[in-house]
């Protein structure tokens, strides 16, 4: 019975490793030693007990040496992961910020004040709709972001240069009416101008009556996205003076960012909110 047992524990590769010291076991078991000790020679019941309680100790041990080693792998891989998001993250904001500079950079040259914003839009190849990647301004409410995380790429002034290919990929409006003195005028002018619905029109942070829109291209002259000019004050863009500070070489600078950008995902909300993005 007890070689019987033996020769089945070494059948099954999990426990074949218990099988040596099993056999050594029992070897001890009928040594001349033990009988002397016990002052009796164990009966094969005795044997057979011993060899099942030694066999379940060693492939319960093997059990959770493998979950040991699995748990340790993955708390292992886990903390790999955390520390390349981490880092992931940090050249994301190292990124945005270089990028953020060069917006302040044309913000002074084109000496805005409280009353307007920069927006840079980056299209998203894969969902066909733009997002909101970078915006200066030295008022805190209009530099924040609103709730909406993706604009469509064939509405507002940015669909106009980009989806509609008008203007060779630039535009400037001065046209839009005032919100304050006929809320209901500038809701339906950029209804029926850009497409933006009346009940999105009224969460808009920033309600410009001046915008200016631009098409940034890389050095292959493929569109990457479209830098945006906002003004509170009627006129105070001027499309030759706005053209002379955003040349070509200011174009070639955001649009080398924005490669950079483009090339690290961005980090997800928690994390965005913890880096001041």
């Amino acid at each position: 019975m007890l070689n019987f047992i033996l020769r089945l524990l070494k059948c099954h590769p999990i426990i074949g490793l218990a099988s040596t010291f099993l056999a050594a076991l029992s070897q001890a078991w009928l040594s001349k030693d033990t009988i002397k000790i016990l002052g009796y020679r164990p009966t094969d019941e005795t044997l057979l007990w011993v060899t099942l309680v030694g066999g379940l100790g060693m492939i319960l041990a093997y059990i959770f040496q493998l979950l040991l080693d699995k748990y340790t792998s993955t708390k292992l891989e886990q903390s790999c992961r955390n520390s390349i998001t981490f880092f992931q993250d940090q050249l994301f904001a190292e990124r945005s910020n270089d990028l953020g500079e060069c917006l302040q950079r044309l913000y002074e040259k084109l000496s805005f004040t409280m009353g307007e914003r920069i927006s840079v839009y980056r299209f998203i190849e894969a969902e066909k709709q733009f997002e909101c990647i970078s915006r200066k301004s030295a008022h805190p409410t209009y530099e924040g972001y609103g709730v909406r995380s993706r604009y469509p790429a064939d509405s507002g002034i940015i669909g106009h240069v980009w989806e509609k290919h008008e203007h060779n990929g630039f535009k400037l409006d001065n046209q839009i009416p005032c919100y304050t003195k006929n809320a209901k005028a500038y809701l339906e002018y950029l209804k029926s101008h850009y497409g933006i619905a009346k009940e999105v029109a009224k969460n808009f942070r920033m309600k410009s009556i001046c915008m200016a829109a631009c098409l940034v291209r890389d050095g292959r002259n493929k569109p990457l996205a479209v830098i945006v000019f906002e003004s509170k004050e009627r006129n105070k863009i001027d499309e030759r003076s706005l053209l002379s500070v955003y040349d070509k070489s200011e174009s070639v600078i955001l649009a080398n960012k924005i490669i950079k950008l483009k090339e690290q995902p961005s980090p997800d909300m928690k994390k965005a909110k913890e880096l001041g993005l």
